[in-house]
């Protein structure tokens, strides 16, 4: 607990007081001199970045809102902001690749897991197989030797028939 705040809190709330103390420090002209004797100890990223942005708003005021602080507030600090975000999206792509290639592997063990599955299957399937062939081939032989038993039969009634007339 600082302050009683919590620790995340209280680290936004001292960013923000960073920020606001370059802003209105360089709005008085005071980080300047502030930056001479403090060296480079004063142009940490947070407040160095505040300064850049405050400084260019501060000399292009003259020009307007728009086409003097609108138009060259980020002249300092767009590059940094274009080249971070690039930076970003560099890592963000970096780590997809990474978790792409972790997931491929993962999807090819599970490939050759229901791969493994279906061989055993194959192998029960076969067995089925060969037994509906098998029990096929044996009802088609025995309706074969019933239908022949049966023809038999009418047959020798018919020449019965026949010999009777």
């Amino acid at each position: 607990m600082y302050l009683g705040l919590e620790k995340e809190t209280a680290i936004n709330y001292e960013t923000l007081i960073l920020v606001f103390l370059a802003v209105l420090l360089t709005g008085l002209n005071i980080y300047q001199n502030l930056a001479k004797h403090g060296g480079a100890g004063s142009l940490v990223p947070i407040t160095g970045f505040a300064n850049s942005i405050a400084a260019c708003a501060i000399e292009y005021k003259k020009e307007g809102q728009v086409f003097g602080i609108g138009c060259k507030i980020f002249t300092i600090a767009g590059p940094v902001i274009l080249y971070g975000l690039l930076i970003i999206l560099v890592v963000v792509l970096i780590i997809l690749v990474v978790k792409l290639i972790k997931t491929i592997s993962k999807v090819d063990l599970v490939v050759d897991d229901v791969n493994l599955k279906v061989k055993k299957l194959d192998g029960v399937f076969n067995i089925v197989d060969n037994t509906a062939d098998a029990i096929s081939n044996f009802s088609d032989k025995f309706a074969n030797i019933l239908a022949g038993s049966i023809n038999a039969v009418f047959n020798k009634k018919r020449k019965g028939d026949d010999n009777d007339e």
